[in-house]
């Protein structure tokens, strides 16, 4: 799964984050994003991770359900598009989160465990 965030070009952007499966080039699942929200997949394809404003969420990529919510700690400094988070990286074994932040911070979040099969 590849995710591609961003908005439809409106005069009033409807922002989302749609997964796409690789191999069949489709869409499989969206979510939508409030303001200007952007999105990474963890390396095994299994979770979501989406940055909005002052949160990190983390979704089950095959059923797009919410696993867990972070607060972003305050911001002193913000973007001139008001988001906190730019930069949202998976580690290699897809266990820890890493953003990265407008003040020049990276945070590093535990990634929810998944619900069992």
């Amino acid at each position: 799964l590849v995710v591609v965030s961003g908005g439809d070009g409106d005069r009033e952007p409807k922002h989302a984050a749609v997964l796409i499966e690789v191999g069949a080039w489709r869409p499989v699942g969206t979510i939508p994003l409030a303001g200007d929200g952007f999105a990474a997949v963890a390396p095994d394809g299994r979770t979501l991770a989406v940055a909005v404003g002052d949160a990190i969420e983390f979704y089950d990529a095959p059923t797009l359900k919410l696993l867990t919510r972070y607060r972003v700690p305050p911001a002193e400094v913000r973007h001139a598009l008001g988001r906190y988070t730019h930069v949202l990286r998976f580690t290699p074994d897809g266990t820890k989160l890493i953003t990265g932040h407008a003040d020049t911070t990276a945070l590093v979040w535990a990634v929810p465990e998944r619900p069992a099969k």
